[in-house]
């Protein structure tokens, strides 16, 4: 690992790998699935971890004062685009991993858990929409890469693992 010294501390450098440790699972039947055990599903780079917040605003205006003022504001869902390459030994069993993501997908509410070294934070989320390619290049190589957008709750649980 390269440092160097900054006032008294180590910078470190922009090209060494710091995460040790990333998953993110599903909620799925009293279980968690996970979406990068390399076995069958590894997350792409593509999406995770670029969201926008956007607020649901109440506003008033009055004939005596200039401009609109807001009395009321409450955070919108959050969407969350993840991307997925799911594997398989044979095209048989691709699809049957293909079939359990969108059946955890589709549920009407359950849990995204990301984790990041000793970080993680755990999300409500609702039914997602999805899209699934299985172009020749992935079919030639028993994968297909799968899109969610999913939609959660603005507030996160937090927790530090140790």
């Amino acid at each position: 690992m390269s440092t160097a010294e900054y006032q008294n501390g180590a910078l470190i450098g922009v090209n060494d790998n710091r995460l040790r440790s990333f998953n993110l699972e599903i909620s799925y039947q009293d279980q968690w699935v996970s979406l990068n055990d390399h076995a069958r599903y590894v997350v792409t780079s593509e999406g995770l971890g670029n969201s926008q917040t956007t607020r649901k605003r109440e506003t008033v205006t009055s004939p005596f004062y200039d401009g609109e003022y807001e009395v009321h504001s409450v955070k919108e869902n959050v969407k969350e685009t993840i991307g997925v390459y799911v594997l398989g030994q044979s095209q048989s069993m691709l699809t049957e991993n293909i079939l359990l993501l969108v059946d955890a997908f589709e549920q009407s509410v359950y849990n995204l858990r990301l984790t990041l070294d000793e970080h993680r934070e755990v999300w409500i989320c609702n039914s997602a929409d999805y899209s699934i390619d299985r172009s020749q290049v992935n079919a030639h190589n028993c994968r297909a890469t799968m899109s969610f957008e999913v939609p959660r709750l603005p507030a996160v649980s937090y927790e530090v693992i140790f």
